[in-house]
């Protein structure tokens, strides 16, 4: 047996907890390696956050008559675990509780819980059937989906889950991460929420109703085998990357007011399945580029294509997601404002160059992303402390101008060196590393 601690692992993988104990603390077992089985005393009221988390080898769990409460990813990435019986005394679950707990085939919600986190099993990518007591005045089933507020909301789905009518919204994370081939969404929803449906790999097909107004925030990012998809003509709005890599054969942007969020089409479809309904009045599309009906904005894009439009503004997280694996960015001198955001991501970048006609640049235009070279013809006039913060810029290079020192300052905001030769000067970057610098000689402005 191993030495025991507050809480540990015996010999055989079974959870030790000290005499007496009421609640379990936040990450208790947090990454344990050992732990293969878990009866948690009579007494406990409580799991805390993450208390049991990534313990992957964990298979079996047994909760006590006197459990009130399970904490946010409690169980999160316990892998073997395939069976969870919830106490009839438990009366709140946590965000995520159970999230990525891939073995789990099905779950049963007793009478007392009246409080159930999102995404509470996001990710159980075989869950097959959720049920819930007919006692319980909060929550009910209906078709293996889980409902709330009066069944007009579908909190959580699984693989088997059909939809029923009279719901409004598909709540957020709903069928995130679950196996799910097809999904006929009913009449009368009107909302589809943050990842609903999110990576859902094996999702092809879909059926949204003309009833929807709302796509929120990558509702469906990463469903990449779905090949098509209808938007119904009265849909408000797509949120920020709703379509992110979903790679579909085809798709037609609706009229009236609809607007597209952040990189709500990044890598959705190739360039040329990208199509505008004709009562669309508010933009044009030209190589898979989404812009204002006047070509002066460009308001997103599906993949990078060259050369670019010789638009004006880059709006908000116009690239957002979008996969440049190493490419190089060229924008047109007609360009004055990049807007913050404009190519975040976390791809790599191979060459960025910004022409003279910028004026403005936005806050941390490149995101998570790594740029190889920044060529700049010229200092925007407009530029914020964190506009050039990211992974990280191997080199940066002025063609010619004056620099201003405070310029220099804003790329880096730490300059620790400088190198004999007149023309380099090393700064310490965001992520600690060093960033050459090369310009002619004589171009500082003190």
């Amino acid at each position: 047996m191993k030495k025991q601690s507050l809480f540990s692992v015996d010999s055989m993988g079974r959870a030790i907890f000290p005499e007496g104990i009421t609640s379990i603390p936040d990450k208790a077992f947090s990454f344990n390696e050992d732990l293969v089985e878990v009866v948690v005393p009579e007494g406990v009221v409580s799991i805390g956050n993450n208390a049991f988390e990534h313990c992957e080898k964990l298979q079996s769990v047994k909760l006590p008559s006197s459990l009130k409460s399970i904490g946010d990813e409690a169980f999160f990435f316990c892998l073997k675990l395939s069976l969870i019986k919830i106490p009839s005394s438990v009366t709140s679950i946590g965000r995520m509780a159970f999230r990525s707990c891939f073995s789990i085939k099905e779950i049963f919600i007793p009478e007392n819980v009246s409080k159930i986190g999102e995404g509470f099993l996001v990710g159980c990518y075989d869950l097959q059937h959720i049920t819930v007591s007919p006692q319980n005045h909060t929550f009910s089933s209906v078709g293996d989906c889980l409902l709330c507020c009066g069944g007009q909301s579908l909190h959580t789905g699984c693989s088997n889950s059909v939809p029923p009518e009279g719901i409004l919204e598909i709540g957020s994370y709903a069928f995130s991460g679950i196996h799910i081939r097809e999904i006929k969404i009913p009449e009368g929803t009107e909302v589809i929420g943050f990842s609903a449906f999110g990576f859902c790999y094996g999702l092809e097909k879909v059926s949204l109703p003309s009833s929807l107004l709302l796509i929120r925030d990558e509702a469906f990012r990463m469903c990449s085998r779905l090949e098509k998809i209808d938007l119904p003509k009265g849909v408000l709005s797509v949120g920020k990357r709703a379509l992110h890599q979903c790679r579909l054969r085809e798709m037609t942007l609706p009229g009236g007011n609809f607007t597209i969020g952040p990189g709500a089409l990044a890598a959705a479809c190739a360039p040329e399945g990208l199509h505008l309904s004709p009562d669309n009045t508010a933009y044009r599309i030209e190589g898979g580029y989404i812009l204002s009906k006047d070509g002066r904005v460009l308001y997103g894009c599906v993949a990078l294509t060259l050369p670019m439009p010789e638009v004006e503004v880059i709006r908000r997280g116009a690239f957002d997601g979008v996969p440049f694996r190493g490419g190089d960015i060229v924008l047109p001198d007609s360009v004055t404002v990049i807007g913050d955001g404009a190519f975040s991501g976390r791809s790599a970048i191979g060459k960025v160059e910004i022409p003279s006609s910028v004026k403005k640049v936005g806050s941390r235009i490149f995101g998570e992303r790594s740029i190889e070279e920044l060529v700049l013809h010229g200092i925007p006039q407009e530029v914020k402390e964190n506009s050039f913060d990211c992974r990280g810029i191997g080199k940066v290079t002025f063609p010619g101008g004056m620099i201003p020192v405070d310029f220099l300052k804003n790329i880096s905001r730490n300059i620790t060196s400088v190198e004999e030769n007149p023309d380099k000067i090393l700064i310490m970057g965001t992520s600690g590393e060093k960033i050459t610098l090369t310009f002619p000689e004589g171009t500082i402005e003190e």
